[in-house]
């Protein structure tokens, strides 16, 4: 008996102290945000009441509190108490149950309130990284849109710059625009590859027009692609980087062929250097022989130097013997000679071998870069010829003035004398600048008689009407002349008069 006394009492007391902590309200739904519904009565000698629902705030807020109040159950059954739910707002945050207490009497059970549910973030469209990482509580730059989480638009908020979406792909800064957080910087306008390539946090591309971020320094030997699309070179690393600058490419000076064939990822020979992708000198290693030297299917091409022909290729102007003959640099033929170690000016030994463009000694007429042409020079005050022909490496006579090429005033080295009617015979005897004076009985004016036009109704027929005296001849009709400048005077068989 006193056994049960000391039961009862337990209970009672623990009941009662249940009852205190019930902080519902008896209509939990229609409670206020932050306030639990208060837990219903337990009927005696039955089950406990449930703790009522906690009402649910329009913004997010700590959750309500519910605790259900344990009744007095009878000997054997304890009443049992429900948390209340927490309330759900909008936001970032849920509110979060506490769970009710233990009710009095053995085998109570423990009430447990349920977790608020999380508010929807509405994502700007121009978001174009993940959506879950929108206001993930990490500041994400580079996305298109500014992240919620970076307490300003500044670079240094910036914790993750290489989102998957995100426009840079190395670790921050990396190309992060300092002045707009949510985009990147461009490449440099110099830069010829795929924009995306610039400083993608991954590879050094080489051969773009300016040095890549990604690449630690601009040797050669930093590269991880050079033939990015666009890259100026077309094959594997090195392909045709210039060694110490791997932003651009490179041609040694005595390459001969065209520039695009070096480094283009094929073995062309021929032209006067192994080509960077020709595996060594061998001609059975050639791919492509593009010059005119190197016969059908490479054939021309010396058996263990690759970078030569043969014979000279079929623009060598000079004397066959002189082209590779191992010893003379001969300049100005057409074509680089082998036996220079560049292409400029100042690898030649001669410049005036027979057949050259420069009838001078070095440097002559040569072209100071390309040492296979000339550059024609401006013709002085008072030549009277074509401007073509002085410096052509002819000499010509009765211009006015003595051609570049003549080497001498001699009318024995007269080459062309074209003002002249076209023949050195109508050179003046003592004069070989001058043609012979004009014949008696011209009436117009003499530089008429050697002006490369058939002028007509001058009284003698001019030498450039190529001996016809048609009307149909005729060119010019000087007005000095009896037409005084109108074709429809001139006779139509014999153009030195007009008709009466």
């Amino acid at each position: 008996m006193e056994r049960w006394r000391a039961f009862a009492l337990v209970g009672f007391l623990v009941a009662t102290w249940a009852g205190c902590s019930g902080k519902s309200n008896h209509h939990g739904g229609d409670a206020p945000q932050d306030m639990a519904g208060h837990g219903g009565g337990a009927g005696k000698g039955s089950s406990a009441g449930k703790g009522g629902s906690a009402g649910s705030g329009a913004s997010a807020g700590s959750a309500a509190q519910g605790a259900g109040e344990a009744g007095n159950g009878d000997a054997n059954l304890g009443g049992s108490s429900v948390g209340g739910r927490g309330g759900a707002g909008m936001g970032a945050f849920a509110g979060s149950g506490t769970g009710g207490v233990v009710a009095a009497g053995a085998g109570g059970v423990v009430g447990a309130g349920n977790g608020g549910v999380a508010g929807n973030r509405s994502v700007p469209i121009e978001w174009g990284c993940a959506r879950s990482t929108f206001g993930d509580g990490v500041c994400d730059c580079g996305c298109g849109a500014l992240d919620v989480d970076c307490s300003k638009a500044d670079i240094d908020v910036c914790e993750n710059c290489n989102l998957l979406g995100s426009c840079n792909r190395d670790e921050c800064p990396g190309r992060i625009d300092p002045e707009d957080i949510t985009t990147c910087l461009a490449p440099p306008k110099e830069w010829i590859c795929s924009p995306a390539a610039y400083g993608d946090g991954k590879v050094c591309d080489c051969g773009c027009g300016v040095q890549d971020l990604d690449c630690p320094d601009s040797k050669l030997s930093s590269c991880d692609s050079c033939q990015t699309t666009g890259s100026c070179s077309f094959s594997a690393c090195p392909g045709k980087l210039t060694p110490d600058d791997n932003s651009t490419c490179y041609v040694p000076p005595a390459w001969t062929c065209d520039p695009f064939y070096y480094g283009d990822g094929q073995c062309t020979c021929g032209c006067g250097v192994v080509d960077v992708d020709c595996p060594d000198g061998k001609a059975s290693s050639c791919d492509n022989c593009p010059t005119s030297c190197a016969g059908t299917a490479c054939s021309g091409i010396v058996a263990d130097d690759n970078a030569y022909c043969t014979n000279p290729p079929a623009n060598w102007n000079c004397a066959e013997r002189l082209y590779h003959d191992g010893s003379v640099c001969d300049c100005g033929c057409g074509e680089i000679d082998p036996d220079c170690t560049s292409g400029g000016l100042d690898a030649c030994d001669k410049c005036n071998s027979p057949g050259s463009c420069s009838v001078l000694a070095c440097p002559g007429l040569v072209d100071t870069e390309h040492n296979s042409r000339c550059t024609q020079p401006t013709p002085p005050d008072g030549w009277l010829c074509y401007q073509g022909v002085y410096g052509d490496a002819y000499c010509d006579c009765g211009c006015g003035v003595i051609d570049i090429d003549c080497l001498g005033t001699s009318a024995n080295l007269c080459e062309h004398c074209g003002r002249c009617s076209g023949t050195c015979d109508n050179l003046a005897p003592d004069d070989p600048l001058q043609c012979k004076p004009v014949p008696s009985g011209w009436t117009c004016n003499e530089a008429h008689y050697y002006d490369y036009q058939c002028d007509c109704g001058c009284g003698v027929l001019d030498p450039w009407c190529n001996d016809s005296p048609d009307v149909g001849a005729c060119t010019e009709f000087p007005e000095e002349g009896c037409s005084a400048g109108d074709k429809a005077r001139i006779d139509r068989t014999d153009n030195t008069r007009c008709r009466n």
